[in-house]
């Protein structure tokens, strides 16, 4: 067991990725057993609802646990009476829409309970997946047959979120803003260099400028494409999320990022760690990530070490 575990009353949520399914995260849900959480491994039917409609049945998920554990009252001003969560690829994307999108803001569904606790989002493609867009036939430019794959594409992701991913813009996806303010996060992202070219970004002037603001360097005036760093699936930029929180680059492909021995114990660090969250990168920087680097994302406290996410 954990040396820091104990605290069984802990209640962890994973949350599988598009496509994905429960049994994935069966060996990191049983490595948070072992340290004292009560997991719940939810699973949902990724190709038939939208991102808001993930995020309304999650919520509603939410709200159970919390009645059934007593959780709903706010005798509980600890994060031993809250929900925490580890969430891979898209489970991320659905996590924010339940704690800061329509189940929050309008239906009042996701608990406060779920809004206090911790979340380590492994891969999250916060930003849109430019490997889905990219299959796209208008923006194929002859290079392949694209309208044949784009059409596969749209068969396999179905009608619902797979289409918002195939067509939204990164933007529609940064507009649904970041987690709530109570909530520390730890986005783990894989960077395998670019080894994907259809996973590409824009470096705009406008996106130079705001960069720079966090330390970033010189503006840049062209607005070129260039191939990302990438996991293989989502790219290193595509997991900034517009809110504080802490980052994690490892050399890990997408679906690695789920079995790693190093990212488990780095999982459960954060989810177990109390008090100064400035200290958990001392901590942190022990657990087998001796070449990684590691950091505040959108912190000016620390803008030295802020979101280069190259």
């Amino acid at each position: 067991m954990h040396p820091a575990a104990a605290q069984p009353s802990r209640i962890v949520v994973c949350i599988h990725g598009f496509g994905g399914f429960r049994w994935q995260l069966v060996p990191l849900a049983s490595s948070l057993k072992r340290c004292g959480f009560n997991v719940y491994n939810y699973g949902y039917a990724a190709r038939k609802h939208t991102l808001e409609e993930h995020g309304l049945h999650l919520a509603a998920f939410l709200a159970s646990i919390a009645t059934e554990s007593g959780l709903r009252s706010d005798a509980f001003p600890t994060r031993l009476g809250s929900i925490s969560f580890v969430t891979h690829s898209f489970g991320g994307v659905v996590l924010r829409e339940a704690l800061t999108g329509t189940a929050w803001h309008t239906a009042r569904l996701t608990p406060e309970a779920a809004r206090r606790g911790r979340a380590v989002c492994l891969g999250p493609p916060f930003g849109g997946v430019a490997l889905a867009r990219a299959l796209r036939h208008r923006e194929a430019h002859g290079r392949m047959p694209y309208r044949i794959i784009e059409r596969l594409a749209r068969t396999l992701l179905g009608p619902a979120a797979g289409r918002e991913l195939l067509e939204m813009p990164a933007e529609w996806f940064l507009r649904r803003g970041g987690m709530p303010d109570s909530m520390p996060v730890l986005v783990i992202a894989g960077d395998m260099g670019p080894i994907n070219p259809l996973i590409t970004r824009t470096r705009s002037p406008e996106v130079r400028s705001q960069e720079s603001a966090w330390g970033r360097g010189q503006i840049i005036s062209n607005a070129a494409s260039e191939v990302a760093p990438s996991d293989g699936i989502v790219g290193v930029h595509e997991t900034w999320l517009p809110s504080r929180h802490w980052f994690l680059r490892v050399r890990l492909p997408h679906h690695m990022l789920l079995y790693a021995p190093s990212v488990m114990e780095a999982t459960a660090q954060f989810l177990l760690a109390q008090g100064d969250d400035a200290l958990f990168g001392y901590k942190l920087a022990g657990v087998a990530f001796r070449n990684e680097r590691y950091k505040v994302a959108g912190d000016p406290d620390t803008e030295a070490e802020s979101t280069d996410r190259r």
